[in-house]
């Protein structure tokens, strides 16, 4: 079953609009050095809770993949390791991780109440 893996990160005070340009630099080449990104999507809040709620994030990726075993090499995978030790560790304030069943094209089948 697919595999929706979803990232959200603060950054913190004193990261640069230079390091989170550094950042999805690094994210992009990522699809074409992972062979198990069935989909890969990343950038900043687009602020549309801005004034309304503060629960916000500053960055998110969202990556699907065939199974959890292509989540696992995508998470090990030195590239996208390299990319959170250099470019997302130095900026990043906070971050939150989830993986999911489905995809957006392969829904998780509704559980039986």
């Amino acid at each position: 079953m697919a595999v929706t893996h979803v990232a959200l990160f603060r950054f913190t005070e004193e990261s640069t609009s230079g390091q989170v340009a550094a950042l999805a630099d690094g994210l992009a080449g990522l699809p074409s050095e992972v062979p198990t990104l069935r989909s890969f999507t990343f950038g900043p809040d687009l602020g549309l809770l801005e004034g309304i709620s503060d629960a916000s994030w500053d960055y998110g990726v969202v990556a699907t993949f065939d199974d959890a075993d292509g989540y696992h090499a995508y998470r090990t995978h030195p590239a996208h390791v390299a990319v959170v030790k250099e470019r997302l560790s130095p900026i990043a304030a906070d971050r939150a991780t989830i993986q999911l069943h489905g995809a957006p094209d392969r829904p998780a089948p509704l559980a039986s109440p």
